[in-house]
């Protein structure tokens, strides 16, 4: 597995905004040198597999997946294949601005960005796992529908980043792709899946009260999916899709941050629900049953 530091939006990068050293959050061209970055690492993983037969023989770089999260959960909507939607960011962005959605502040940023831009996606790409996305006014409905690979999008009822019915829930309902997956952790917050701040690593502490509640077992909860997930679509190993129904993720689900687990749900769905919570329940409940009726898992 990569990990990849992008130095224009790291958390040094926040650290100097912070501290002053910086004057914005991230430049406009993070979001399109971040996508970027994905490439030009596999490219070059592709040239030293090539000088070297041992690691070649270990690396399958056309069956690729991608996980990220926050704006590298941007990286990997891009990189899987979400396009760019200006129509959608002149629309979503001030003067009607949704103040309630802070996310907006960085995606419409890509205003700045040249009318032309590189081509973000990467067809080695074939399966994402999206964690606290953000994409509802820079991707939009066409560029979401764009994307052709099995996905995953994770959501936490508790992030006031990223607000989970603007930028998982919603979304969701806008891919196409058939293997699409919404996993929602009600009371999770946007860092509940982050690992523990370690001095001198890059990561940035953060309040209990920010983080939320048992961020180890949300972290156990992205490690058994996402497992479950990149085996079933990267090596087509089938034993791994039962892991990847309702049944089994109440199984793994803990009190303090029960899992939901979504693979259909209707746009007109979401206006009558109360909560965000409500909304995945009850199309939980309606897929189980569903899956019931027809015999399935």
């Amino acid at each position: 597995m990569a990990v990849i530091e992008h130095p224009g939006s790291s958390a040094q990068q926040i650290t100097d905004l912070l501290a002053g050293r910086a004057t914005q959050v991230i430049a406009p061209e993070e979001l399109i040198q971040r996508p970027l970055s994905i490439q030009t690492l596999l490219d070059a993983l592709a040239r030293q597999a090539e000088a070297n037969p041992e690691l070649g023989a270990r690396l399958n770089l056309q069956q690729v997946g991608i996980l990220g999260q926050s704006l590298g959960a941007y990286t990997a909507l891009a990189s899987a294949g979400a396009t760019l939607n200006r129509p959608q960011l002149e629309r979503s962005c001030p003067p009607g601005f949704d103040s309630l959605n802070l996310s907006l502040l960085l995606q419409c940023l890509a205003l700045q960005l040249p009318s032309e831009t590189p081509e973000l996606a990467d067809q080695r790409i074939k399966a994402a796992i999206a964690i606290n996305p953000l994409g509802s006014a820079i991707f939009g409905q066409d560029g979401y529908r764009q994307i052709d690979v099995p996905l995953m999008l994770v959501g936490g009822s508790a992030d006031t980043v990223t607000p989970t019915l603007a930028e998982q829930i919603r979304p969701f309902t806008w891919l196409s792709q058939p293997q699409r997956y919404l996993l929602l952790m009600q009371k999770g917050t946007h860092f509940s899946t982050l690992d523990d701040a370690v001095e001198g690593e890059g990561v940035i502490p953060l309040p209990e009260n920010v983080i939320g509640p048992d961020p180890a077992q949300a972290r156990r909860y992205i490690q058994a999916v996402s497992l479950a997930f990149f085996k079933t679509y990267l090596s087509q190993e089938e034993d791994y899709r039962a892991f990847l129904t309702p049944a089994y993720i109440s199984l793994l689900s803990g009190r303090a941050l029960p899992l939901s687990l979504v693979q259909s749900l209707a746009p007109e769905q979401l206006p009558r629900q109360a909560t965000v919570e409500n909304a995945i329940v009850e199309a939980w409940q309606q897929e189980d049953s569903a899956s019931l009726r027809g015999g399935g898992t």
